[in-house]
């Protein structure tokens, strides 16, 4: 049986579009290639710009934090006070935890138990007896949370608020349920003048908050003539 010859007329429109065919899916392929690749790209640089700014404000909490409590150490020693030993082992408990915990997020309990560590440094340095009511229910296990969120809080009502007795002191709040962690802080005004360095602390937080929790937490800050009072709900999901 012989060959049908295949005229040229009918062979090249069907050649063309096949090529075409394939022209226009390689391209659609490349695109959507070159698309996703793009979006991951924005992607890791997004990542590494929120983990640059993460470890920036992160170098800021130390330095600060270490000014404070060197000044307040450096008070005891030259005065000569029996609390200057104490107050040197509490700092350094707090700076390996600061050195070694804090690259990653914590258990809550620790963060509690620096609090607490942070809170007795405090009454060594302060001459005067403070009134401070720390208060931790936790109902809810195995919660892990960013280091460092509350302290700047309790740093700022010690250094501006008046905490003695009679002014009810410091009052200091954690609560965990099901759905967020809860934090308190709320002092009577000192008279204390702010420092150049005063508030730095507190935008810090405020920043991470936004970096490391974004849509969810809620930070209130009431500040009027009399008390500072701080509020921070911190949502999670089991």
């Amino acid at each position: 049986m012989e060959p049908v010859p295949v005229r040229l007329g009918n062979y090249l429109p069907a050649a063309v579009f096949f090529y075409a065919i394939n022209v226009i899916f390689g391209m659609a392929f490349y695109f959507v290639q070159y698309a996703q690749y793009k979006e991951l790209q924005a992607k890791e640089l997004l990542l590494q710009t929120r983990q640059s700014e993460l470890s920036f404000l992160r170098s800021q909490v130390n330095p600060h934090f270490l000014f404070n409590h060197l000044n307040s150490i450096y008070s005891l020693v030259y005065h000569h006070s029996d609390q200057a030993l104490p107050a040197i082992a509490g700092l350094s408990d707090m700076l390996r935890y600061m050195l070694y915990d804090t690259t990653h997020e914590v258990a809550l309990e620790k963060e509690v138990v620096y609090i607490e560590k942070y809170i007795e440094l405090q009454k060594l340095r302060l001459d005067e007896q403070v009134e401070v009511n720390f208060k931790c229910i936790i109902n809810t296990h195995h919660i892990v949370i960013q280091p460092l969120l509350f302290l700047p809080f309790v740093e700022n009502a010690f250094k501006h608020g008046d905490l003695s007795g009679n002014t009810q002191g410091l009052f200091i709040s954690i609560n965990v349920d099901d759905k967020k962690i809860s934090f308190c802080c709320r002092n009577r005004k000192g008279s204390n003048q702010k420092d150049s360095a005063s508030g730095i602390g507190i935008e810090n937080v405020k920043k991470r908050l936004k970096l490391l929790y974004p849509h969810k937490h809620h930070l209130d800050i009431i500040d009027n003539a009399d008390q500072f009072i701080v509020n921070l709900n911190i949502f999670y999901e089991q």
